[in-house]
């Protein structure tokens, strides 16, 4: 039959098995990430553990030396308990920057100390004494609280009260899963401060054993159910108020079963949520559209907020969110973050409608001239499909005759960033015919967003074919002009070698003015030569030092004919 001593000792060793298996779960929870909280929290775990095994251990060995040697080793495991609480709770709240270096070490003194006077024992200051007692049936040895153990105990108390109070307050500002976790984690630590105080106290209603390892056994139960209940050590309020309530990105947690675990205040606002949509299925809380699907699926996607004919007739614009989905502590449990990228995708489509509602070309292409991207108005200048054109090799399309003058410049200035490169060539239309494009290409192959040559391009053929009749008229005019002077010096010959005096001095005022059109026909051709082959960019000319220039030259060519 199974007496109380036998009950005493199983639930004493069940208990140290109980807080072993919460340790080692929030162990396998925290391994992979720097969680100070996880490892505050496998300490005290751990250390209740041993307390519980040696607890038992002292039970077993009955009121021996090896018993009195137990009960001091069982205080000594038991005195860093509170001290790491305190850790714990500071971490878990958020407030691990108030740990620094010197303060835990400040908090490591007490628990130092006190283990030192329980292993020295010198003049009963942890204990007063030793006394053999019964517990439950069972015979062993029970120390008599000294002042040393008494001030333990109050330090204790005091540290493992804060300890309370933080989990506490976080619990009242926290929601869901958070505040259950909280709330539960406060309720665990409340039953050893009880206990231990109980002890103190002696009650004659209360066997005199401190039942605190037992106790340990009893919370690590509710741990290990806020581990698989609440998420805990999976989705943890760190610094919920202060960093996850307060980030301007919108953030939803999100269970295995696809249920909401949280929402901050901007998901709340950027989805326009009711209350917290803790609970409710995420695709009631999340915009429906496909992409939210596939981020629930794992993927990151772009969502859309609003993209509807009612939001514009309301005069809003829709909302544009850079959605990510991260896996968050055990699996199934998902981080899904959406930041807010409105302003960005507005600019960037702003930009993209001009590129492709312009008449010019805007293209880019590697340093192998393959073309990743050829805007629209290609097909409109050249009669192209623009996605058949990308990924091809834009050389191929140029006429052969100037295909060397493309290529050199712009391979001359593949090791100089930013180089601008004036290109002027023909290329071969979608009919058969060509076309000319006149343009500049630039070196951009430093830039992430466009990395390669990014050329601007615009269709010439029409100036060209009129600069070229232009250029017809002017020598057919200048032929026409010459015939019809030369008719005109003939017959003023005549003239003057049959009339009189006043008829040749007629003829020879024509013979002048006929000499100065046909001079003027060839000063036009001279420049109309210069203004093709002098072309400056258009950059302003200082006309002063240009006049100086020519006035220079004129003055040496004088004291040389000299």
């Amino acid at each position: 039959m199974v007496g109380a001593s036998d009950t005493l000792v199983a639930a004493v060793f069940a208990s140290a098995l109980t807080s072993t298996a919460a340790g080692t779960l929030a162990y396998l929870r925290t391994r992979e990430r720097r969680d100070h909280a996880g490892t505050a929290f496998v300490a005290i775990t751990y250390g209740a553990a041993l307390w519980a095994a040696l607890f038992g251990l002292q039970l077993l060995a009955g009121p021996t030396d090896l018993g009195l040697l137990l009960l001091r080793a069982k205080w000594v495991a038991a005195t860093p308990i509170v001290t790491t609480s305190l850790l714990f709770g500071l971490y878990y709240t958020g407030r691990g920057d108030w740990v620094t270096p010197r303060r835990a070490a400040l908090l490591s003194v007490e628990p130092a100390l006190a283990g030192a006077l329980i292993v020295l024992d010198r003049g009963g200051l942890f204990f007063a004494g030793v006394a053999q007692r019964s517990v439950f049936g069972v015979e062993t040895y029970v120390a008599v609280p000294g002042v040393g153990f008494v001030l333990h105990v109050a330090y204790g108390f005091l540290v493992g009260s804060a300890f309370v109070m933080l989990l506490a307050e976080a619990a009242s500002r926290s929601s869901g899963p958070y505040r259950k976790q909280a709330a539960t984690l406060a309720l665990a630590s409340t039953f050893p401060l009880v206990t231990e105080v109980v002890y103190i106290l002696d009650p004659p209603w209360i066997p005199p054993a401190d039942t605190t390892p037992v106790v340990f056994g009893g919370a690590s139960l509710l741990l290990l159910f806020a581990m698989y209940r609440f998420d805990l050590f999976d989705v943890a309020p760190v610094a919920h108020e202060t960093v996850f309530a307060g980030l301007e990105d919108a953030i939803v947690v999100v269970d295995e079963s696809g249920r909401v675990l949280e929402t901050n205040p901007a998901a709340r606002e950027a989805f326009d949520l009711d209350g917290d949509g803790v609970g409710l299925p995420a695709d009631r809380v999340l915009p429906d559209s496909p992409a939210s699907a596939a981020l629930l699926d794992g993927e990151d996607a772009e969502v859309v907020v609003d993209d509807d004919a009612d939001a514009y007739s309301r005069g809003g614009e829709p909302t544009y969110f850079e959605a990510t989905c991260e896996p968050l502590g055990r699996e199934g449990v998902r981080l899904l973050v959406f930041r807010d990228v409105t302003e960005r995708t507005r600019v960037e489509r702003r930009y993209r409608a001009y590129v492709e509602h312009a008449d010019d070309i805007i293209a880019v292409a590697d340093a192998d001239g393959v073309l990743e991207y050829i805007s629209p108005a290609v097909e409109g200048v050249l009669g192209y499909d623009p996605e058949l054109l990308e990924g091809g090799v834009f050389t191929d399309y140029i006429h052969p005759d100037d295909r060397r003058g493309v290529a050199e410049p712009f391979a001359e200035s593949l090791g100089r960033p930013g180089e601008s490169v004036r290109v002027s060539f023909r290329v071969e239309h979608a009919d058969g015919g060509w076309r000319t494009l006149d343009g500049v290409g630039v070196n951009r192959f430093h830039d992430p967003q466009i990395g390669g040559y990014l050329m601007t391009l615009r269709d010439e053929t029409r100036r060209e074919r009129y600069e070229q009749r232009l250029r017809v008229l002017t020598r057919v005019l200048r032929h026409d002009l010459r015939n019809e002077l030369n008719v005109v010096l003939g017959y003023a010959d005549v003239i003057a070698a049959r009339g009189d005096d006043e008829s040749v001095e007629y003829a020879e005022r024509i013979q002048r003015s006929a000499g100065r059109l046909a001079s003027l026909g060839n000063r036009v051709r001279g420049v109309d030569r210069t203004l093709r082959s002098a072309d400056h960019g258009g950059r302003p000319v200082d006309a002063v030092a240009v006049a100086d220039e020519v006035a220079a030259r004129a003055r040496g060519c004088s004291r040389r004919r000299r």
